[in-house]
């Protein structure tokens, strides 16, 4: 995984931890931003901090274990 510092993920890291492009993850943003993590601009870069996502992560899996 890519990261900027520890603790965060950029684009590419948060890409391949979900599977997907930099490119696909753009768009899944811009079209659905509930669908992912909150991120933070810091300059021109895009990241997101990596306990958060694990937060959204087992959030996620627990809703799916509870169908």
């Amino acid at each position: 995984m890519q990261t900027i510092r520890d603790g965060v993920l950029d684009v590419d890291g948060m890409a391949d931890l979900l599977g997907m492009t930099p490119k696909s993850l753009y768009t899944r943003r811009s079209r659905s931003p509930k669908s992912l993590p909150p991120a933070v601009r810091i300059g021109r870069r895009l990241v997101w901090r990596r306990e958060t996502v694990e937060a959204w992560l087992a959030d996620l899996e627990r809703k799916q274990n509870k169908r």
